[in-house]
């Protein structure tokens, strides 16, 4: 790319290019703020001279334009990106071919959204994918090398690795029982109704993560969608340590904290969609801290005062959004927080309390509701004004793979419906909190409805809990059921691989492109979109649009998620799938 870099070249030939209005006018990144949300593209160029590259663009008005012939850089990888004139707004939307002069190609979109910017200097600039499920960040800083031709590397900056921590088994005892909490043994505690997560502090900031992790089996970061974007100044021995908390949302200045499903809403969308939410709702998502994670032991473990200790410090250096719940040490102020809780006059939950020992050891928990959780197995379709635009809700399971007993219909937002019905593959497997009148014998629930879905537990975990009950019953240990169970996995896959193919064929035929999962024998997974011609061998050849559109071959086993795509396709080679 550096022969591209001349700017002599550039000056005269960009007076005639589409979108530059002044060849000299490169930009200043710093006019951009932290915390706005501004345009994001991503244009695949197919340049007469320059051959094939990207373009990459982002900016307001005026877009900041950048060329490289790479992919973009995996998490703790870099690229350098060449600077190239600021480019009009408009430009973002052009798709097409320029018949002549600079730039002379073929431009086609290959990703378009918006980012959150973080930081903002003249030879520095940080920013969030704020379109992405997954958001991934990325850090551009100015490199000059006393030759007039001065580049950006871009370095992947988004944290790979998530907590590793000890699952913490809480006591539950009935409402009836909550006299056991006034002992001066225990401390009592507000149980607020959120999502479990962890921050994890660095040297100027913090990291908030979820306790699921993603597809891809790297973390959940909810970080940007709390708007933590302030440098801090951490001590060095703070950094590092991982802290347990609950993610909520208060709406407006009254504290009283939002429904866990519309929290769910606003942590499971885009980061920009959650930021939008969340400033149309008058929302703030905060953390409360009540436990310590460091040396992988179980928190519950250690003793309460030095737990509480260590977060009232790591408090000090944490910005506003962060803080502990509300605590009670004697009888008195343990039988205000209950009757406050159960009278619904304490906005922050009205959901129960947690008992912890003052020694350490089992929490307890005291809910006033009973709740079951169920796992989603199935969407089944919405009716009326859901028709064709939002699930009737789902099928259940008392266990991961056990026999479906119910179905839950009520307790859905429209918006959680929506996305259900949009992106139901982030739901199967999940673990659904409910309320029901009963029990039937079959375990099915007597009118069930959501309460939310479960953001402490990934399908993995659902998966793990299964399996150790399992383990524990010894039922799998009979030389007899290990064979049958290894028969019925292999069963499993092999049903598993003959859906791809339906699906990868279906799309074949109409000649349309697939988007799916893959993961290599080292483990990698990426999200690719083929242009499918053969299935040959256990391997699927196609054309990777992302590359080219280059032949490539993906063994069957390591596809996942194959999703059809309304991308048509010309076909270069023979389509061999029938």
């Amino acid at each position: 790319m550096g022969y591209l870099i001349n700017r002599y070249m550039i000056k005269i030939a960009a007076q005639f290019a589409l979108g530059i209005n002044n060849p000299e006018d490169y930009g200043d990144v710093s006019e951009l703020t932290p915390g706005e949300l501004v345009n994001w593209v991503v244009q695949e160029h197919k340049a007469r001279r320059a051959g094939r590259h990207y373009d990459v663009r982002f900016g307001k008005d005026k877009l900041f334009s950048f060329a490289t012939k790479k992919e973009f850089p995996e998490p703790g990888k870099q690229i350098a990106l060449y600077p190239q004139p600021l480019h009009e707004g408009s430009y973002a939307k052009f798709e097409g071919k320029i018949k002549s002069g600079y730039g002379a190609g073929e431009v086609k979109t290959r990703d378009k959204g918006e980012i959150l910017v973080t930081k903002a200097s003249p030879r520095r600039i940080q920013f969030v994918l704020a379109h992405k499920g997954e958001p991934e960040a990325f850090n551009l800083t100015k490199i000059d090398k006393g030759d007039d031709k001065p580049f950006w590397l871009m370095r992947n900056i988004t944290p790979t690795e998530p907590v590793e921590y000890k699952k913490t088994h809480y006591k539950k005892i009935p409402a009836g029982k909550i006299d056991k909490l006034m002992d001066p043994d225990y401390v009592m505690s507000a149980k607020i109704d959120g999502a479990a997560g962890f921050a994890r502090l660095m040297k100027d900031h913090v990291d908030v993560l979820s306790y699921r992790t993603a597809s891809t089996g790297k973390p959940i970061v909810h970080t940007f969608r709390m708007g933590l974007l302030d440098k801090l100044n951490i001590p060095k021995h703070l950094q590092g340590k991982v802290f347990r908390g609950e993610i909520y949302g208060v709406r407006g200045d009254t504290e009283e904290a939002i429904p866990p499903q519309e929290l769910g809403g606003l942590l499971n969308s885009s980061v920009s969609k959650s930021l939008r939410r969340q400033r149309d709702r008058n929302i703030k998502l905060r953390m409360a801290l009540f436990g310590v994670v460091g040396d992988k032991s179980d928190f519950a473990k250690q003793e309460y005062e030095k737990r509480r200790e260590a977060i009232r410090e790591a408090l000090k250096y944490l910005p506003k959004q962060f803080t502990e719940p509300p605590y009670a040490v004697t009888k008195a102020e343990k039988r205000s927080l209950w009757n406050a809780i159960k009278n619904r006059t304490l906005p922050l939950t009205h959901e129960g309390v947690v008992g912890f020992p003052v020694s350490g050891g089992v929490p307890v928990k005291v809910k006033l509701l009973q709740e079951h959780d169920v796992y989603i197995r199935k969407m089944f379709e919405g009716t009326g004004k859901y028709s064709g635009a939002g699930v009737g809700g789902f099928e259940y399971s008392l266990t991961p793979k056990g026999p479906i007993v119910g179905r839950v219909g009520t307790g859905f937002s429209d918006e959680l419906r929506r996305d259900m019905y949009e992106e139901s593959d982030k739901y199967i497997g999940r673990i659904a909190k409910v309320r029901a009148q009963g029990v039937f014998p079959s375990g099915a629930l007597r009118t069930p409805a959501l309460i939310a879905v479960h953001e402490d537990y990934s399908t993995k975990h659902a998966y793990l809990i299964d399996r150790n009950i399992e383990k524990q019953a010894g039922f799998w240990d009979w030389p007899g059921l290990r064979w049958i169970k290894k028969k019925w996995n292999k069963h499993k896959e092999k049903e598993r691989i003959s859906d791809v193919k339906n699906t990868v064929g279906a799309q074949a035929r109409g000649r349309k492109t697939i988007r799916f999962k893959y993961t290599n024998q080292k483990g990698e997974s990426r999200t690719r979109e083929v242009e499918p011609y053969e299935i040959k061998g256990g391997y699927l050849w196609g054309a990777d649009v992302d590359r080219n559109r280059s032949i490539r071959r993906y063994k069957l086993s390591g596809i996942t998620n194959p999703t059809p795509t309304k991308n048509k396709y010309e076909p270069k080679w023979e389509v061999k799938i029938n």
